[in-house]
């Protein structure tokens, strides 16, 4: 970032690890500031809403294509594992929907996947353009790429983040006890992956913040430290909303399906606004040094 290289007060450090703990003062600061923009949270709304468009064509596909393959009750026990990830009340709604469904597979399944995929895709591009834009805002760039290349770069995003999802619900959904018949080991490999789920989010959330706004794609490790900190708000946010939900807000019992509804959507919006601030914190350290935080060709002579 080059805006506050003139600003006064900033440092000649060419990675976060090295700043004081003053610049470090300074960059909460920011991020605490940045927090209670509207902005930020208009942005991280557009991200939940084309998500949650893109979640349910992408439930119906997993519950269409698996329950009919493996059965509806197989369908119900591999999600019922995602209980701490998701929000089981409103899961199970949405399931209980699409279950019904799946169980009818007339004429009518090969109609259903082709409608679900087609919305599927559309609606994960959507939903990566408006990532992109509220990254953007987040590290006050503005938007210059051309139509071809905003989305072919969201698509192309939103492939990888598609598949870093599967691997991530196959290894939460998975049975531990296959993997070690010990009952010791298979309540630590039960544990050690989420863990490990964290880390596959951390590595998506550093590709997203390189790659997703548009600017210069800076070095590594001045996305790493946001990135660590957004898996961190995602997967803490995830499992405190799972517990409010189920122990004092139960939407899905109030207002069964619309409940479900509002219950994911608050869940997502709580993610997007998680990864957001993760965002806000990257841009805030990069403007504590005077030096290029880039990969671009012309770099400063103290690198």
């Amino acid at each position: 970032m080059t805006s506050d290289l003139a600003r006064p007060g900033v440092h000649d450090v060419d990675r976060p690890a090295d700043l004081p703990g003053a610049a470090w003062q300074r960059v909460l600061v920011q991020v605490w500031r940045s927090s209670g923009e509207k902005g930020l949270w208009v942005a991280a709304a557009g991200v939940a809403f084309f998500a949650f468009l893109a979640l349910v064509p992408a439930l119906g596909l997993v519950v269409q294509a698996h329950g009919l393959l493996a059965g509806p009750e197989a369908v119900s026990s591999e999600v019922g594992e995602l209980g701490g990830f998701l929000p089981d009340e409103a899961m199970r709604a949405l399931l209980g929907q699409l279950m019904g469904k799946a169980a009818d597979a007339g004429a009518g399944f090969g109609w259903g996947i082709a409608g679900s995929l087609t919305l599927f895709f559309w609606s994960l591009l959507f939903a990566m353009r408006a990532l992109m834009a509220a990254l953007n805002h987040a590290y006050r760039e503005t938007e210059r790429r051309g139509f071809l290349a905003l989305n072919g770069r969201a698509i192309l995003l939103g492939l990888c983040g598609l598949g870093l999802a599967v691997g991530s619900t196959a290894l939460l959904s998975g049975d531990p006890a296959a993997l070690a018949s010990d009952p010791g080991w298979s309540r630590i490999a039960r544990i050690a992956r989420w863990p490990f789920v964290a880390m596959i989010v951390a590595l998506a959330l550093a590709v997203f913040y390189r790659l997703g706004p548009c600017r210069t794609p800076p070095k590594w490790r001045w996305v790493i430290w946001g990135a660590v900190t957004g898996a961190f708000l995602w997967v803490l946010a995830s499992y405190s909303f799972s517990i409010y939900v189920k122990q004092f807000a139960r939407y899905e019992a109030a207002y069964g399906l619309a409940g479900a509804v509002l219950t994911l959507m608050l869940w997502l919006y709580l993610l997007a606004y998680a990864v957001l601030l993760g965002a806000a914190l990257n841009a805030a350290t990069e403007r504590q040094t005077r030096l290029d935080t880039t990969v671009s060709a012309q770099r400063s002579s103290r690198e």
